[in-house]
């Protein structure tokens, strides 16, 4: 959770970690603001909420709705595991 708080605190007031426009942090930082909701579904623990990290989580929102990201997102049923691969880790890494 620190470390949620260290991108909390860099983005307070900006849309994207460089400002107006989509760098290089928000690019590496990117495929974490597709992932966690899923990683959170899966799990039932809420990492990122408004309330602890209101910047954040408009930066995953204005990340993922930004049109060149949101037209090259893979589908996320493809991303979820499917029911009977909790049990066993080798076929989750099966495409």
């Amino acid at each position: 959770m620190e470390h949620l708080l260290v991108l909390e605190k860099e983005l307070d007031g900006k849309r994207f970690f460089a400002g107006e426009k989509i760098g290089f942090v928000d690019l590496s930082l990117g495929p974490l603001s597709y992932v966690i909701p899923i990683y959170e579904e899966i799990t039932g623990v809420k990492m990122i909420t408004e309330e602890k990290f209101p910047s954040l989580c408009a930066w995953m929102a204005s990340f993922l709705s930004s049109p060149i990201v949101r037209d090259h997102l893979p589908p996320l049923d493809k991303l979820k595991l499917r029911p009977g691969q909790y049990d066993n880790p080798i076929s989750c890494m099966e495409l």
